[in-house]
């Protein structure tokens, strides 16, 4: 819990209770803003009214003139403003019927507050250890420029139930977010702009809120803006607390809402946004029954005429200093920030943490910032699952190693008399799986086919868009032990291409274990990410991550398939021709062209390359259906 640096007659936790109405507060903010420097680091001062009056301080005119005039600000009961400062800021307050002179130190939190019928101005002491002015010298100068506010793109989205028109809902989110964005204006200089609207289709089968984050997480990417924030309104019976809203932390890029409830007001709305942009933002959970960060919300107390949507001190501190470090385009990672502004926030959280009881929020973002990491998803193979694919895996790779020893050169049967390579090796390749697998039992014979040929394939690129398959594919060999096709044999293609092999087979392998949904939300992250990063997007990568998935179905689909295929398997089949389809395309290109992943442009050429791949002879009888009665693994949903 926060404590009084004069301790003597306040032994109550204070946690801090925050903003003002938005309106009256920004008509004082502002200008007091505008008196203060323009620091090279600006570090808060936070000032909070914690008794049920109005008080006054005052701040220099100019700050770089001692002894200057002084400007006074009023301070309404119950309000907290944070000003920022680089030094220590010569301020005055009003106590009693006088003035008092005072010094803000760079990262301090004070409070008036009420004790024997008399006002009093006291600080908070954070457990940081190092005094303020030596943080700040050690901190130093920082190079490059600094912007005024912090500014964060963000793409606002409704499911497939959404039952409004889009220029409604819209209009309506626009608005809540323009709402929410004053408040963080207001608390730590950081506006949340709208850069992009879509939609995504959302899985009625999920009934979890964990669940059902993680597949808004798959599905959509944030680009070109850096948050994603997702409104949900598919139904729940409430059984028990409901999630009305999550995010996984600090600097994360996707916020999930539920929007369905009829029985949640709009102010209720805004306020479960701005909970869950504020732990984006560094907050956390507050003990203080009127902050926005309270862990429990849907109480009704937004409702109430005089409630104000506002942030505790404490919270408002951590946001302000992780603004700054957006403000200087340094928070790509809540580990890597400043080492000042990490020391500061170590402190607030722990004094959070204190206070916060069984609610372990303020903890979480403890470990966070030292460099932890949530617990990695870790998906447990049923031991048979894992011996089959492991079986299927072996007799893969012995045959590319056999096909390796043949000599080169045409013949009647490439793979028999002569080397088989490019298409012909990987027909050959998925020939031999399928044998290997039609040994097992029928009902495992179609997931040891897909999991043992996936298992032959190097996936260290695509683990960065699915770590949870690294510790899939350990459970059947372990990495060190685990050599890839192209370790023991040339590279089998598919329409002359290495690569194309590759995500037919890794998408179909995902589509076995965890659906088809998670297999299609894989491949277009590895596409996006490529447009950002790498080769460009590329739609003839998708046919194949498609073609994959579909094969997948109709292995397990057709309790025949496995059988069929270990007699006969032609690429012209499975896998459409890729001449003609977009690639190499550049993000700024893909922006131009196709908006975001969740435009609806962009989700045309989805469905033409689908329709494409649907209309591939062996795959015209699975189209886009969902095989049926097959054993999946869960969906990976990494903790919170």
């Amino acid at each position: 819990m926060f404590r009084f640096g004069d301790s003597s007659g306040w032994k109550r936790s204070l946690l801090g209770r925050k903003v003002c109405r938005i309106g009256r507060a920004w008509a004082w903010v502002l200008p007091v803003l505008a008196l203060l420097p323009s620091p090279a680091r600006a570090a808060p001062a936070v000032i909070a009214n914690r008794t049920n009056q109005r008080v006054f301080f005052a701040v220099p005119v100019d700050s770089g003139r001692a002894g200057g005039p002084m400007r006074t600000v009023p301070l309404d009961a119950r309000q907290t403003i944070t000003l920022q400062a680089d030094e220590p800021l010569n301020a005055a307050v009003h106590l009693d019927g006088a003035w008092q002179r005072v010094v803000l130190p760079p990262y301090s939190i004070h409070y008036f507050v009420e004790s024997e019928g008399k006002t009093r101005f006291a600080p908070v002491s954070l457990p940081c250890g190092a005094r303020p002015s030596e943080l700040t010298a050690a901190g130093g100068a920082r190079d490059g420029a600094r912007a005024a506010l912090a500014v964060i793109p963000v793409m606002i989205l409704v499911d497939d139930d959404e039952p409004a028109a889009r220029p409604v809902w819209e209009k309506r989110l626009r608005e809540r977010m323009r709402e929410a964005s004053e408040i963080f204006e207001y608390t730590a200089r950081v506006r949340f702009e709208v850069a992009a609207v879509g939609t995504w289709q959302s899985d009625n089968a999920l009934v979890r809120f964990e669940q059902s984050l993680a597949e808004f997480e798959r599905k959509v990417d944030p680009s070109p803006a850096r948050i994603a924030v997702g409104f949900t309104s598919q139904y729940r019976i409430p059984q028990g607390y409901t999630h009305l809203g999550g995010t996984r932390g600090p600097l994360h890029s996707h916020v999930l809402i539920r929007e369905w409830s009829q029985h949640v007001s709009a102010r209720e709305r805004l306020e479960i946004l701005v909970h869950e942009l504020g732990h984006v933002l560094g907050a956390v959970h507050s003990n203080e029954p009127d902050s926005v960060m309270r862990p429990r919300l849907g109480d009704r107390r937004s409702n109430a005429k005089q409630f104000e949507i506002k942030f505790d001190p404490g919270n408002a501190f951590c946001m302000f200093i992780l603004g700054e470090e957006i403000r200087w385009g340094r928070a790509a990672s809540f580990d890597r920030i400043d080492p000042v502004a990490k020391h500061w926030l170590r402190g607030a959280y722990q004094s959070l943490a204190e206070g916060s009881g069984e609610d372990r929020t303020a903890a979480h973002y403890l470990a966070l910032l030292d460099g932890g990491r949530p617990a990695a998803t870790k998906i447990d193979l049923p031991s048979a699952w894992a011996r089959d694919a492991a079986a299927v895996r072996r007799a893969v790779l012995e045959a590319a190693r056999r096909n390796a020893e043949l000599p080169a050169g045409p013949g009647r049967a490439p793979g028999i008399d002569s080397r088989a390579a490019g298409d012909a090796l990987a027909e050959l390749l998925v020939r031999r799986a399928a044998s290997a697998a039609r040994e097992l039992p029928p009902d495992r014979s179609a997931r040891a086919f897909l999991l043992g040929l996936g298992a032959t394939v190097d996936d260290a690129e695509w683990t960065r868009f699915a770590p949870v398959l690294e510790g899939v594919l350990n459970q059947v060999e372990s990495r060190a032990g685990r050599p890839a096709i192209e370790d023991v044999s040339e590279r089998p293609t598919i329409r002359g291409r290495a690569d194309l092999w590759k995500h037919f087979v890794l998408s179909a392998m995902i589509a076995g274990l965890f659906g088809a949904e998670t297999a299609e939300a894989v491949g277009i992250a590895k596409e996006a990410a490529d447009a950002r990063l790498g080769s460009g997007f590329s739609f003839a990568d998708l046919a194949a991550d498609f073609a994959g998935i579909r094969f997948a179905q109709f292995v397990q689909r057709d309790k025949g398939a496995v059988a069929q295929l270990s007699v006969e398997f032609e690429i012209a089949r499975f896998v459409p021709e890729i001449k003609r389809l977009p690639e190499g395309i550049g993000w700024n290109e893909f922006l131009r062209d196709y908006g975001s992943t969740n435009d609806p442009r962009f989700h045309q050429a989805v469905a033409a390359v689908r329709e494409l791949v649907d209309r591939m002879p062996g795959l015209a009888s699975v189209g886009s259906e969902q095989a049926a009665s097959v054993d999946r693994l869960p969906a990976p949903v990494r903790p919170r």
